[in-house]
């Protein structure tokens, strides 16, 4: 039949129908694959069938399965022949993925070659859906503005994707090889229709206008974070209080009811007070710990550092005696040992009595070497690796967008976890890859009971010996400087409640639990050691009470809870260290 001649059909051949295409082809604009393309209904059928199992079959064979839903769009303007192509595509590619190994396959290598191939083979042999001139390519000419501005569009992401490590080289040059070639083969745009200039700049300078618009209603209507504003990294120790820091955050009480929370942080870097030269014949305490020291949640005046000085103000009103707290929020035995050494020797203190909360100590002394054990806090290790990842550029840029926009700040709190800005500049080709361990815990055990099971693993084993060593290392360095030492530790409510690990051997009957053995051996290292150790437990048992002595909803001391460590610690100093008033 000769080019100019018309089929039984009436369907005139290509060369009467002149239309814009870059591949050079020469093709009919509705030639049916087989005779049942010619019905309508059977090929909205391919087309519907290939939308649902081409995505989702490319979904399971690719190492990005997001990027599958791209052929969306593609199976849409190619129309029946197209997506009747596609769907013997994924039929090879499944035949692929069977046949070779799964990481050659997920590199896109192979499978993405063997789809562009075909594709660009549909799209020479078929046209597309809105070829210009079709019957249905003249129904949908008023949306083709619209498609041809978001195929250029999608052009240009995979363009700037080559950049990025969310996809391989590959697959980003097949994508945007696609979509390329899809956009040229559509109809031009109309002069009229065409993207001008001034609409770009106008575009840019709303978009701006927006961004400016959206910081300034973030910053009337929350306010500044600020609990991170209480701490500064520091080299050895991760962080440190940062000095002349302020701030204010809220917390849940006991009673359903919240408040507000003051902290200020001293010149000398110590919570709320400033320490003046040690007097003759006065008798300093240094209170060392972690949050429960410092008392989070608890006002200035309600943390059984104040408390304990009350009371020896009370009991001996004729010795000069000053409490110093020393406490540092998520501090572990290793870093309570580089605060002591540089934060608290300066003051002279002739006692130093260490809080320890195993829970949380032992899991913190695997900081040190970036180990992991089999349950932890996810959320705590990555603030920590924020810190030591301070100086890498996709840090940076989070650290300074979080403390200068307050929309930002707000949308990362949201999200719980690094922003957008981090995801974009760590996954940049031309910025250093740094690998790091997984914050993905081994097991969905509660992390503040992993030092209690019964039967150690290895890992938990050297964690135990760093904690150990660091307070036996705090210890004799009080020793050397003649400053007397005293220890005391404690756990949570659970601490106080057999019947929760009667329960929580139920669940983990494989790994079971002895109640408070983080609190015991803690115990035994010290009197092995001829470290004197403060029983509070004891105290917080006899007090019969316990949901008065916890935060519910965070599990740091109540004001009852300082109040019972403060009676602990005063008749633990003034049996040793003071005498009778």
């Amino acid at each position: 039949m000769g080019a100019t001649a018309q089929s039984e059909g009436g369907v005139e051949s290509g060369d009467s129908m002149p239309r814009n295409d870059p591949i050079g082809a020469v093709k009919s604009a509705e030639v049916p694959l087989w005779p049942l393309l010619s019905l309508s209904s059977f090929r909205a059928t391919i087309v519907l069938v290939s939308l649902i199992l081409v995505p989702g079959a490319f979904s399971v064979m690719s190492a990005h399965s997001s990027s599958s839903w791209f052929w969306l769009p593609l199976i849409v303007l190619g129309g029946a022949e197209f997506a009747l192509v596609i769907l013997l595509v994924t039929a090879v590619n499944l035949m692929l993925f069977l046949l070779f190994p799964a990481d050659f396959y997920r590199d896109g290598l192979l499978g993405t070659a063997v789809v562009v191939a075909l594709a660009l083979g549909a799209y020479r042999k078929f046209g597309l859906w809105v070829d210009e001139g079709t019957p249905r390519g003249d129904r949908y000419k008023g949306f083709q503005p619209y498609i041809v501005g978001s195929t250029i569009a999608l052009t240009a992401f995979f363009a700037v994707s080559l950049f990025f490590r969310n996809l391989s080289v590959f697959e980003s040059a097949a994508w945007m090889t696609l979509y390329g070639f899809t956009s040229r083969s559509l109809p031009r745009l109309a002069p009229r229709a065409r993207i001008q200039t001034s609409s770009v700049i106008v575009l840019v300078l709303s978009s701006i206008c927006s961004l400016l618009l959206l910081e300034a209603g973030a910053r009337l209507l929350w306010e500044p974070p600020q609990l991170n504003a209480a701490r500064e990294p520091h080299e050895e120790a991760i962080f440190m209080l940062k000095p002349k820091a302020s701030g204010r955050y809220l917390i849940d009480l006991n009673d359903q009811t919240k408040r507000e929370v003051l902290f200020q942080i001293s010149t000398q870097g110590l919570r709320n007070e400033y320490v003046p030269e040690k007097a003759p014949d006065e008798f300093r305490i240094l209170l060392l710990g972690d949050s429960y020291t410092m008392g989070h949640g608890l006002r200035d005046d309600e943390t059984f550092a104040h408390l304990l000085q009350r009371k020896l103000d009370k009991g001996f009103p004729l010795t000069k005696l000053r409490v110093i707290n020393g406490g540092v929020g998520g501090y572990a035995p290793w870093q309570e040992r580089i605060f002591l050494n540089e934060r608290g020797f300066v003051h002279e203190p002739d006692l130093v009595i260490l809080q320890l909360f195993p829970p949380n100590d032992v899991e913190g002394s695997t900081a040190k070497t970036n180990e992991r054990l089999q349950a932890f806090n996810p959320e705590w290790n990555q603030v920590l690796r924020n810190y030591k990842r301070r100086n890498e550029l996709p840090f940076a840029t989070e650290r300074w967008l979080v403390r200068h926009s307050r929309a930002y700040e707000r949308l990362t709190k949201i999200m719980d976890r690094n922003g957008p800005a981090y995801s974009i500049l760590s996954n940049f080709r031309l910025i250093p890859h740094a690998s790091y361990p997984s914050l993905i815990p081994q097991t969905k055990r509660p992390y503040l009971a992993e030092v209690c099971l019964r039967d150690w693993y290895p890992e938990l084993y050297r964690a135990w010996e760093r904690y150990a060593d660091d307070i036996l290392g705090i210890a004799s360095d009080c020793k050397e400087r003649g400053i007397a030492i005293a220890v005391f530790a404690h756990s949570d409510i659970n601490s106080l409640y057999p019947e929760n690990w009667e329960r929580l051997n139920q669940r983990w009957a494989e790994t079971p639990y002895e109640m408070n053995k983080d609190i015991r051996l803690t115990a035994e290292l010290c009197k092995t050691n001829d470290i004197p150790y403060i029983d509070v437990l004891l105290r917080m048992v006899a007090h019969g009470v316990p949901e008065e002595i916890f935060f519910k909803h965070d599990g740091h001391f109540a004001p009852t809870g300082a109040r019972l460590v403060a009676e602990a610690l005063y008749n633990y100093v003034t049996s040793r260290h003071l005498a009778n008033p």
